[in-house]
């Protein structure tokens, strides 16, 4: 049995790879937020044991989160490349939402 190897037919640029590789960080550090933030919903404040917890699922989330982006860049430039420029723009959206996050913290 042989794997037939079919090329895609629209071409992926290196621009479009390094800026999903750069936006990916930091939307990958925003669903890591957001998902800290949903597991300490119920604890009130972020004082003590609280604090320390949401930066744990913080810590675990967002690398993980990065390493699923890392998985599915090959897929989406092998199964669909159209539609990595939607995931671009997605990555940039989360990326305006963390920076405000952050904006909002100082």
């Amino acid at each position: 049995m042989e794997l037939k190897n079919h090329p895609s037919k629209q071409p992926t640029s290196t621009i479009q790879i390094i800026a999903y590789l750069l936006l990916g960080v930091p939307a990958s550090m925003c669903i890591g937020n957001f998902i800290a933030q949903i597991f300490v919903m119920n604890v009130s404040g972020f004082e003590g044991a609280a604090g320390f917890a949401w930066l744990t699922f913080f810590f675990i989330a967002s690398p993980v989160i990065y390493v699923i982006c890392l998985i599915l860049l090959p897929i989406l430039i092998k199964k669909s490349p159209q539609s990595l420029a939607t995931v671009i723009g997605v990555f940039g959206l989360l990326t305006l939402i963390f920076l405000i996050m952050i904006a909002a913290m100082f």
